[in-house]
């Protein structure tokens, strides 16, 4: 059928601009195309080729996987619009990089957005409630140079997160020191994002390092791997490195982002393991061969942090030898199955939706209700939710 009497008889649609939506904007397989559209990828194929059509329904299915309105489909020209670029990508193993990386891509891309949108949501509701938006202090801007220790006890210091928040918590409310890290760090300046949708990804966390209301996000794990995920981001935000990370990289590394990412390591571990801290609770250790489980496991609890993180600390202070992690320890720790409920399968009711956007941004948002600048329904878009109980429940959590 040719192309002028294949637009007779169905959707008229431009095969070129259909292969741009799907390819470059949408980052779609063909087969995941047919799927939405309900037909096969050798169908979805002659579209783009121009020797068939789809039907209305089908194009405007297709247009809404695509994240296109669908009337572009229509249009002759190929439109001039840039997809949108991740930020760079700090990861070091190679093997985040194998396979077809389009689903993971366009999660990261959803990522990027949703965190870019909260960051300027938030300065729109600091000018609604008449109040200035909290500012980064510049104290802790940082370079590569500098010392990450010293910087560390700096962010401590003016965070306002003492050890006391580790050693006075009981040992079953450890976890809770997420939410008190969480509160510090956006106390300066800092939206604190947790998403579901990392979960899908091979990345533990990103950082968008704006001079104003800097964004950290983190994907829900173990309380002790989230609290490394975070100090290491906002390691990230006193560099200024916009970027995606995973913290645990590989023994072989270099260029700049091998050292951006060990200075962020090397910040997180003093950040939340400070060496005096460190070595006046275990003033007996000396560098050591190795440790005991049991030894590293008292450690970690004691600081409320991951094994994995205690021992990465333990051989920055020369207490462990370093042999013993990379050659004994590391695979076992990246291997082990992490005993927890992905965030994304959590129940989403209006903690949920207060954990995932954070108390900052939350808070902002329910104060507006309260000065009637927004009603519920623009509470409900600036927290991307169409649950009305679980907004109208959602102040409760804050008097929980």
């Amino acid at each position: 059928m040719g192309v002028a009497n294949a637009r007779k008889s169905g959707f008229p649609i431009y095969p070129a601009v259909l292969k741009w939506a799907r390819e470059e904007w949408g980052l779609f397989t063909l087969e995941e195309a047919a799927a939405k559209a309900g037909t096969s990828a050798r169908s979805v194929a002659q579209w783009e080729a121009g020797t068939a059509v789809p039907t209305e329904k089908q194009g405007r299915l297709l247009a809404d996987l695509y994240g296109r309105h669908f009337m572009e489909f229509t249009s002759s020209k190929v439109p001039d619009e840039v997809p949108f670029d991740l930020v760079p990508d700090f990861r070091l193993d190679p093997r985040v990089f194998e396979g077809d990386r389009r689903a993971e891509k366009r999660a990261l891309r959803r990522l990027q957005f949703w965190a870019e949108s909260c960051s300027l949501n938030t300065l729109d509701l600091y000018e609604m409630i008449e109040e200035p938006p909290l500012q980064f202090p510049g104290d802790l801007r940082a370079r590569l140079e500098d010392c990450p220790e010293k910087f560390a006890a700096a962010a401590r210091e003016l965070a306002g997160f003492s050890l006391d928040d580790h050693f006075q918590l009981p040992e079953d409310r450890k976890s809770g020191l997420v939410n008190t890290l969480r509160d510090r760090i956006e106390g300066i300046g800092v939206i604190v994002l947790k998403s579901a949708e990392l979960d899908d990804t091979r990345a533990r966390g990103f950082c968008l390092s704006f001079d104003t209301l800097p964004v950290i996000a983190f994907r829900g794990e173990s309380p002790g791997d989230e609290l490394f995920t975070i100090s290491h981001e906002l390691g990230h935000v006193l560099l200024g490195e916009t970027g995606i990370s995973d913290p645990y990289i590989p023994r072989v590394s270099g260029g700049m982002p091998a050292e951006i990412e060990q200075w962020c390591n090397w910040f997180a571990g003093a950040f939340l393991m400070p060496s005096d801290a460190v070595h006046g609770n275990v003033p007996t250790w000396k560098e050591a061969a190795s440790i005991s489980d049991d030894d590293l496991n008292a450690a970690a609890a004691n600081f409320g942090v991951s094994a994995h993180a205690m021992l990465l600390r333990l051989i920055q202070l020369g207490l462990v030898d370093e042999e013993f992690y990379w050659k004994v320890k590391r695979d076992e720790i990246l291997n082990a199955d992490p005993d927890r409920t992905p965030y994304s399968k959590c129940e989403r009711d209006s903690y949920w939706h207060r954990s995932r956007n954070g108390d900052l941004y939350t808070c902002l948002v329910l104060e507006a209700v309260a000065l009637d600048e927004i009603c519920w329904h623009d509470a409900g878009r600036f927290l991307e939710t169409g649950d009305t109980f679980a907004l109208w429940k959602m102040p409760e959590t804050f008097r929980a």
